[in-house]
């Protein structure tokens, strides 16, 4: 019953994780990264994690419609202090609104 239990945490915690953006860091030494959405300021710094290291932001809260996100790598050196990336490619993606409601809604004897 317990891994039953196990199992069915895991599987639906996956089912309902948001969508996220996410970038490959070919820099070990990045420590933290950040975005801009649509040509905005750029957000708070978000760490890094993973092996390989892997840049990831959530984009649960984006609204509907067309978008362009940029990211840039942050790594915090003792010696040289914060050091920033040159900005990433734009990269382009279309957030789907909701699903077209029902029409034709009768009664059939």
């Amino acid at each position: 019953m317990l891994r039953f239990l196990a199992l069915f945490l895991l599987t639906s915690t996956v089912a309902w994780a948001a969508p996220f953006l996410e970038a490959d860091l070919a820099d070990q030494t990045v420590t933290h990264c950040k975005r801009a959405l649509d040509g905005g300021a750029f957000g708070p710094d978000v760490p890094v994690s993973g092996t390989p290291r892997v840049c990831r932001h959530d984009l649960s809260g984006t609204a509907t419609g067309a978008h362009s996100a940029v990211l840039v790598a942050v790594a915090d050196d003792p010696i040289w202090g914060r050091r920033e990336s040159a900005p990433s490619a734009p990269f382009a993606f279309t957030r789907p609104g909701v699903a077209t409601p029902p029409g034709g809604i009768r009664l059939v004897p």
